[in-house]
Formats: C-alpha cells, sequence, structure tokens
C-alpha cells in the first residue's frame, strides 16, 4: 500500500495459485481509495494454458496471457444518490430470496466486486437515500460460461467453456424504515438470457427472460431478531422465509423456515 498526497492509498496485490498440476494462474489485483468518496479498482488474470470459448456459433480460444477481467469505480456523491457504481459489482438484498449474486457473502446491498470470480454483474447501479426511504437500481450486461460434454464441444473430455450464454438484467429495491430497528421492503427484477447453443442446460434456466420479485420486513424486539422475505418467480412459482434469532450475553439460537414451489428458482 501506498500513501498519496491526495490523502488516498493504492494497493497492489497478486497472488500465484496451481490448478492441481496443471500450468499455474496468476491473479493481480489494483485498488485505490481518494478521501473516502471515489473507490478504483481493476482485477487481472495471468493464464499459462489455454481458455475456450464459445464465439460465432462455435468453439474458439483464448490464447495464454494477461486478461483483464474487472474493472470498477465507486464514487460517493453528496445529496440523494450516495454511492454510485460503475463497472463489476455484487448484488445481494434482504435475505437473498429473490435476488442475491453475493453467494458465500450475507446480502448487503450494492458494492464493487473484486473476488477471483470474473462471472459478477457488469453495468452501472446506484444506491439513493430521502428521509426514511432508501433503495438501489441496477442494470448489467454479464457473459457466463457452462460445462459442456464432449458431444457438443468435440473436445476430449466435457470442459467449462466461458461466454456460453449472455444475461441483461435490470433491477431495483426499496426500504422504508418504520422506526430505528425496524424496515420493510420490496424487490424486483427482469433479465433476458442469450442462449448462444442449442442445447439443454442443467441446473441453469433454459428459458429466453426470468423476472421475480418479492417482499421483506425485519425487526428487533429484545431479545429477538425477526426477518422475513416472500418471492415469486414469474411461471416459476412461489417460496418464503422466515427467520428468529434469540439473544443473550453468552449465546445466540437461530431459527428459520424455508418453503418453496416445486419450480421455485433465483439467482
Amino acid at each position: 500500500a501506498m500513501p498519496l498526497p491526495s490523502d488516498g492509498q493504492v494497493r497492489v496485490d497478486s497472488s500465484e495459485t496451481d490448478k492441481d498440476g496443471k500450468p499455474y494462474s496468476s491473479r493481480l489485483r489494483i485498488r485505490s481509495d481518494f478521501h473516502n468518496r471515489l473507490f478504483l479498482g481493476l482485477a487481472a488474470e495471468h493464464d499459462d494454458d489455454t481458455q475456450y470459448q464459445w464465439s460465432d456459433g462455435r468453439l474458439d480460444f483464448v490464447s495464454p496471457g494477461w486478461h483483464f477481467d474487472k474493472l470498477y469505480l465507486a464514487w460517493s456523491p453528496r445529496g440523494m444518490w450516495k454511492q454510485v457504481i460503475l463497472g463489476n459489482f455484487t448484488a445481494g438484498f434482504a435475505s437473498g430470496l429473490t435476488f442475491n449474486d453475493a453467494h458465500r457473502f450475507s446480502p448487503r446491498g450494492i458494492y464493487t466486486d473484486d473476488t477471483t470470480s470474473p462471472y459478477r454483474q457488469r453495468g452501472i447501479a446506484a444506491a439513493w437515500s430521502v428521509a426514511r426511504w432508501s433503495g438501489t437500481i441496477f442494470a448489467s450486461d454479464s457473459d457466463y460460461p457452462v460445462t459442456l460434454p464432449a458431444a457438443v464441444t468435440g473436445l476430449r473430455s466435457q470442459r467449462r467453456i466461458d461466454r456460453v450464454y449472455k444475461e441483461r438484467l435490470i433491477g431495483s429495491e426499496a426500504s422504508f424504515k418504520l422506526w430505528k430497528k425496524a424496515q420493510i421492503g420490496g424487490i424486483w427484477y427482469q433479465s433476458w438470457v442469450d442462449k448462444r447453443i442449442d442445447t439443454e442446460f442443467r441446473n441453469l434456466p433454459n428459458r429466453a427472460s426470468w423476472s421475480a420479485a418479492g417482499l421483506y420486513a425485519r425487526t428487533e424486539i429484545e431479545p429477538l431478531d425477526l426477518r422475513g422475505e416472500i418471492s415469486h418467480s414469474f411461471d416459476a412459482g412461489w417460496g418464503c422465509y422466515l427467520e428468529a434469532t434469540f439473544r443473550t450475553q453468552s449465546a445466540s439460537l437461530l431459527a428459520s423456515l424455508r418453503r418453496y414451489g416445486t419450480d421455485f428458482d433465483n439467482p
């Protein structure tokens, strides 16, 4: 890390990993923060092995070398808009039932993404707040990989192929603070999937479009924390999640209930 005259900081991280005896992969991440209002970052990876991707209806390959897979900028303006993100970001709201791209992370709104996975949202997002109201809006256009069998690719075995399908997505979330420790809100998103290959995907949507909406609430009544969310994926049914946490000074007990329709799914 290197301090700058502008009260900022530049940090450069690098790592190198061995993929189970396969060629090494090196990763570089650069982050910079200025006055706690402007955050810039990029991530790049150097592969020593050929990577495959789907391009123009056929299998193509990406030569070994450096590939810049993430670039992001987060700005914290004053006034109604609290944060604007351009580039790669991660999103997760409420209990993560309706929309959660955060995966192993707890849903906590919109934030820049510099994880080692290149498959995250890529677009623009903004967080706003007015009085007791707050929310986010976001739009992205991202490419995703799929593991395809040898019969489809012509390779010796099944392989993960990059850029097999594209997803365009728009969404929004808004919440209202009832009092200090109580909140209600709603989430909605719409996505369009462009499959670049005519074959059925396993564990992935085979629809041309995908949409869902949800409502959530949370409150704290000592010593209980209560929260819940109900979601409806259009053409894919309903799902709900309820949670209660009992806390003491030395321990906590969490009880939860999940109920999903047969076809319910989310990101």
